[in-house]
């Protein structure tokens, strides 16, 4: 089958679009369920031969600089479905999904329970058309869980919500997400294959904007996506020596998708986290890690330098995320001890900064600025001069990562 030619569908140009896509395109949508299906259809129609990559008439979801390697996933996986979607049961099991998100997040302190969080959040998204104490909940902020597949093994997985911001647009706050490795393979299927490093990564990050961007539109949000918001570990946040290099790797995969940290730089100079995750659950700690934000669109140029960001869109994306714990139902006590700290630390903040893992501290470094992350590091790992020693030890040794989490 030859390679189908990539286009980004104009919102004004049908004539780039085969008739069935433009079909699509111009459909009513006038609830989730029936968004959840027609934007399926639209990732799903890629597969076909000679077809431009439809992502419905969204100019810009996908930069042209990314075009070939998302082709290249599709050309690895069967496709990319929701788990809400009525015909996911005949393309993967959705049990595979769970094994896979368990495997990439054994940690209880930095995983929501499949049982407690998730399923019955997306048995919320299934009913909110029709409830009006969900949609008061939710307000506009939807709940998304998606997979991709391949003859019908669960290859990858990611779960995501879209969130409103202030200037009309919306946000994806990238909750989870992975890439199934050979261990994970042979242990659910008892196959040899690895599915990372084959581009699924940037088709996930398509597929997210793509949904948001419905959401967007569904919701009256006319500046569409204004990018993703994610997690990652700071520099050292490990118990061993290949935990703790790959936090670093993980930051260098994060940059090469677009993504930077977001840090506040205080008067003194020094750099703090925009990041403060409530508890998750009881007998569980609050946890600081690091914001992410990868744009809709960014400069692959730059992706080695740091770069100022508007103070307003910083904190409104973190902001987004902390009130999203209030919309999932989690301790309201809780999540406002977190927006306290947070809106604090912007309030002392001299500007914010994007910045790539090689201009990072460690997490030791922000430690010694950072009574919180002090406390953090002494609860997690013993002294900031014990952990800084194995970090130092850690990242001047040859790499031997087996580390599970965010492989794509």
């Amino acid at each position: 089958m030859p390679s189908p030619e990539i286009k980004i569908i104009n919102n004004n140009d049908e004539t780039q679009s085969p008739p069935e896509v433009r079909d699509l395109m111009h459909e009513p949508v006038h609830n989730t369920e029936a968004t959840r299906q027609r934007v399926d259809q639209l990732i799903s129609l890629e597969k076909a031969e000679n077809r431009n990559l439809p992502y419905s008439n969204i100019s810009g979801v996908i930069q042209e600089h990314e075009k070939n390697q998302v082709v290249d996933a599709y050309k690895t996986i069967d496709g990319i479905c929701e788990l809400n979607n009525p015909e996911t049961a005949e393309k993967f099991n959705p049990n595979h999904a769970r094994a896979l998100y368990e495997y990439l997040f054994p940690n209880p302190d930095e995983a929501e329970s499949w049982e407690d969080d998730i399923l019955p959040r997306l048995d919320e998204m299934r009913r909110i058309e029709q409830n009006d104490k969900l949609q008061e909940k939710y307000g506009d902020s939807r709940f998304h869980a998606i997979a991709a597949y391949k003859n019908k093994d669960t290859v990858g997985y990611t779960q995501f919500s879209t969130m409103p911001l202030a200037n009309k647009q919306v946000v994806v706050f990238w909750q989870y997400g992975g890439v199934a490795d050979r261990q994970f393979m042979e242990q659910q299927y008892g196959k040899k294959d690895n599915y990372r490093q084959n581009g699924i990564g940037r088709a996930f990050y398509a597929a997210r904007h793509a949904i948001a961007a419905e959401d967007a539109k569904e919701m009256g949000y006319e500046n569409g996506v204004a990018g993703t918001i994610l997690e990652a570990e700071m520099i050292g946040q490990g118990d061993n020596p290949d935990d703790i290099r790959y936090t670093k790797k993980r930051l260098h995969i994060h940059r090469q998708l677009g993504a930077k940290a977001i840090m506040l730089r205080m008067e003194d100079g020094s750099l703090v986290t925009a990041h403060m995750q409530p508890r998750l659950s009881e007998g569980s700690n609050p946890i600081q890690l690091m914001m992410m934000f990868r744009p809709l669109n960014y400069d692959k140029n730059k992706l080695h330098d740091e770069e100022p960001m508007d103070k307003a869109l910083a904190e409104s994306l973190v902001m987004s995320y902390i009130d999203n714990f209030d919309r999932e139902g989690f301790d309201s006590n809780d999540v406002q001890e977190a927006r306290s700290i947070l809106l604090e630390r912007f309030s002392k903040a001299k500007e914010v900064v994007l910045l790539p893992p090689e201009k990072i501290p460690t997490i030791t470094e922000m430690a010694r600025h950072d009574d919180l992350l002090k406390a953090q590091v002494e609860r997690d790992y013993g002294s900031i001069e014990e952990q800084e020693k194995k970090i130092n030890e850690a990242l001047n040794q040859p790499a031997n990562i087996n580390a599970r989490t965010l492989g794509m």
